[in-house]
């Protein structure tokens, strides 16, 4: 039959009459007649002792949400979510879950991706009669951070559920943390993955997992999620006791944040741990400096370790700790004792909410050097510069003035710090409170001990502008091992960049063995030079551009340093060409 045919165009015409009526026959939006519905106030249970019984939710933030029902007695109880947008019967459009006998049907959503309208919560027995039910929403009041204290939730018999979100990236592994208090039973965790644009409600058996609670005995569980994104959390009371727990959620995300010699990054994120790692024997310097008015904890320590004892936890161990308090918190170390290995920093505030930016952070290795009575060093600093640190050698029984003439608008920025290994030859770490110089310039310091010595000029308040930074002295005594004035430097780098190799022409302060060490970026060894024990005076070193296995280097930066008898004296970036 083709398509001109009568019985065709009379079918055709009958089929859009009838689709016409059924079109015409469903009420309008506006036209809905839905039960009287009380509103459900987030965090407030109420009793349903009615079949059935209805609510409406009103989102207050544009965050993860929940509404549970848990029965008083061992009969089943619907819970649905009803779309207010749907046409007639929208009251009765997204029926969600049923719970069985004893515990919570709940239902969850993100009002990121929801419009932000009042939806119904219909409850009820299916028909029985003669019964009550618990009914609540709850809408978290902020975004849960990881890696901050335990926050303590009470809860009480007529609580159902409580909800959290909190970020997390993907690949990377989270340890979440529960601790009910004794008496407390019937708890059970589940997580939900962020959702997508346009998707609603979820039910309780959506979750990404589930796990019952136990009483007082720790409760540690790990996930590693492969989607980054907002979270929800929820911990429901199915069997109504009463009591309290602790929960934090915590990773290790150092990896994925470090530090570079002088280069100032801004503190973000609360859970942040950046890294350092220091590429040569000489002083190091940490630190940071907090935004007006955040109050912190600024920590140091090493590499990483999954457990301690039923903990996790980032570290080993922590070596220093800055005190809370305003203006640029340090902290030095003396890698010459101090291994040179990957090393964490880390900010705690202290009671306070998280604000958009904490602070600004900054890593120095210190090998730059302060030479006495050399002409002063001009410094321009980059932008957020935290502070300046250098390695200056001080001979026992002198006398040294250290001088800082600020410019531009610097003026009242700067303070100068010098810190002194105490104990040469074992490990060392001292925050700002242990420099054995805090002051303004100009001042002076007579050393107890002739050593190396870590100078850092701080920038406090923030503010911009450079500085020349000098020390001169009339010295009394003679260091054997160092002479009166100066240090070993690189003098010239030739050429750079280079294609095939490199001659670096160094200049010794004293007689002794130098030798020369290129490493990369990350500060692994390359290739190895030496040359044979000489006077004082110029001398050079050459790098052919291969690793010490006779591998052609990869083009890149590179660095040299140069060592005389074992110690790090000065440092120059190579650049190498392919």
């Amino acid at each position: 039959m083709n398509s001109s045919s009568p019985q065709l165009r009379l079918g055709l015409r009958a089929g859009a009459l009838i689709a016409l009526l059924l079109i015409t026959s469903v009420p309008p939006l506006n036209a809905q007649t839905c039960p009287p519905k009380p509103t459900l106030a987030s965090g407030v249970p109420v009793t349903a002792s009615t079949d059935p019984v209805f609510y409406t939710i009103t989102p207050g933030l544009a965050r993860w949400s929940g509404v549970g029902v848990r029965a008083a007695d061992a009969k089943d109880w619907n819970l649905n979510v009803l779309d207010t947008e749907a046409l007639y019967p929208g009251c009765l459009h997204g029926a969600l879950g049923n719970s069985s006998g004893a515990g919570i049907d709940f239902a969850v959503t993100d009002w990121r991706f929801r419009f932000p309208q009042d939806d119904y919560v219909r409850v009820g027995t299916g028909g029985s009669t003669g019964t009550s039910a618990l009914v609540e929403y709850e809408q978290p009041a902020f975004e849960y951070q990881s890696n901050r204290p335990f926050d303590q939730i009470f809860i009480d018999a007529s609580d159902l559920l409580t909800v959290r979100e909190t970020d997390m990236q993907a690949g990377v592994r989270y340890t979440f943390e529960v601790w009910p208090s004794a008496g407390l039973s019937g708890l059970r965790f589940f997580l939900f993955e962020p959702v997508t644009a346009g998707t609603g409600w979820v039910p309780r058996s959506a979750r990404v997992f589930e796990i019952g609670l136990f009483d007082d005995t720790g409760n540690l569980f790990e996930y590693t999620p492969s989607v980054s994104g907002q979270f929800g959390i929820v911990i429901t009371n199915e069997d109504g006791t009463a009591g309290n727990y602790y929960f934090c959620v915590k990773h290790c995300p150092f990896f994925a944040s470090t530090l570079t010699d002088n280069a100032p990054v801004v503190n973000v994120f609360l859970d942040e741990w950046p890294g350092f790692m220091p590429p040569a024997h000489t002083w190091g310097v940490v630190g940071e400096r907090g935004e007006p008015g955040n109050l912190f904890t600024w920590d140091v320590a090493p590499g990483f370790r999954q457990q301690n004892g039923p903990y996790m936890t980032c570290t080993d161990s922590i070596l220093a700790s800055q005190p809370s308090g305003l203006g640029t918190k340090v902290i030095a170390g003396d890698f010459r004792s101090n291994p040179l290995r990957f090393y964490t920093a880390h900010e705690s505030l202290e009671g306070q909410p998280r604000t958009t930016s904490e602070g600004y952070m900054e890593w120095e290795d210190g090998q730059d050097s302060l030479v006495v009575n050399d002409p002063p060093t001009a410094v321009t600093p980059p932008a957020h510069n935290v502070f300046d640190a250098w390695s200056v050698r001080l001979i026992a029984g002198g006398t040294y003035t250290f001088t800082l003439t600020p410019n531009g608008g610097a003026t009242a920025n700067y303070k100068l710090l010098l810190f002194a290994n105490p104990s040469p030859g074992s490990e060392y770490w001292a925050t700002r409170e242990e420099a054995v110089l805090d002051a303004v310039s100009p001042t002076d310091y007579s050393p107890t001990a002739t050593d190396l010595y870590s100078l850092v000029v701080v920038n406090d308040n923030g503010g911009t502008g450079g500085y020349t930074v000098g020390v001169t002295s009339t010295l009394v005594g003679v260091d054997p091992q160092s002479p009166a004035v100066g240090v070993s430097r690189i003098r010239s780098v030739q050429p750079n960049p280079n294609f095939a190799g490199v001659r670096i022409v160094y200049e010794l302060a004293r007689a002794g063995r130098a030798s020369l060490r290129v490493t990369d970026v990350v500060g692994r060894t390359v290739a190895d030079a030496a040359a044979s024990a000489g006077d004082a005076g110029t001398g050079s070193l050459a790098w052919n551009g291969r690793t010490s296995g006779g591998v052609r280097s990869a083009a890149g930066v590179y660095f040299a340093t140069l060592y005389l008898d074992g110690v790090a004296q000065d440092r120059a970036k190579l650049i190498l060409l392919r």
